[in-house]
């Protein structure tokens, strides 16, 4: 674990973490692909949140 001295340790590559620092590291396109595909995702599920609160909204009106 890198603790104290990180960027020593990792100048010094003897800390082991330097291999998981270099998988996050992404490219500006792939950081957009993900943040636009996730962005998709929620708007889906909003419309799928809105959908179910436009029906129990509907079925209370209809209840009373």
């Amino acid at each position: 674990m890198c603790q104290g001295g990180i960027a020593i340790s990792l100048k010094n590559n003897n800390c082991g973490c330097e291999a998981k620092f270099e998988e996050r590291i992404i490219g500006k396109e792939d950081l957009l692909t993900r943040l636009n595909e996730y962005k998709r995702n929620l708007e889906s599920e909003l419309v799928i949140v809105n959908s179910k609160l436009e029906s129990a909204s509907s079925a209370e009106k209809g209840g009373e």
